[in-house]
């Protein structure tokens, strides 16, 4: 039982770091242009 615990909380933390970066790509995506833009 803590064996599935332990694989159910390692595939949470690589979820929430993929979505952290899906999401820090996205801004930057947004960022960028902007920052062209102005200069």
């Amino acid at each position: 039982m803590k064996k599935v615990l332990k694989i159910m909380v390692h595939s949470l933390v690589l979820v929430g770091i993929s979505l952290a970066i899906g999401i820090f790509l996205h801004i930057f995506a947004e960022i960028i242009p902007l920052v062209e833009l102005e200069g």
